[in-house]
């Protein structure tokens, strides 16, 4: 969902496309991360979620909560703000949208978070990392 990148920038889009895989390869797991990152009215929630791999290889996976508060309730302007087009985000399971007053719903967020986790459990051992 990078749609821009400058030379301040971690990575590209283009490079993002060429790393993208389906799904995960089936045994492969040896550990799983979860980190959380919150905010309310400006700045995105981010959940990711790091599988790695015995050899040191891993996959990323990543949803975010977008408020709208500070783009008065308009999500098309939080997306030319960010560049970032989140309504095509949401289609694909990989964003929600803050609707109402704009602001994030923390209790959704930790509902989605506690659902995630739960799920990876069932597979994996879980550790779970925060921003505070």
């Amino acid at each position: 969902m990078l749609n821009s990148a400058t030379d301040e920038s971690f990575t590209t889009a283009q490079l993002i496309e060429q790393a993208k895989v389906n799904e995960l390869p089936p045994n492969v797991i040896e550990s799983v991360y979860v980190g959380l990152d919150l905010s309310k009215t400006g700045d995105n929630t981010a959940i990711s979620t790091l599988y790695v791999q015995p050899d040191g290889h891993y996959y990323v996976d990543s949803s975010t909560f977008v408020p709208t508060y500070q783009q008065e309730h308009d999500i098309l302007k939080k997306s030319e703000h960010d560049d970032i087009d989140y309504l095509q985000a949401e289609k694909l399971g990989r964003a929600t949208i803050a609707t109402g007053n704009g602001i994030i719903d923390e209790d959704e967020v930790i509902s989605w978070l506690v659902n995630h986790i739960q799920k990876l459990q069932e597979k994996y051992t879980v550790i779970f990392l925060y921003d505070s």
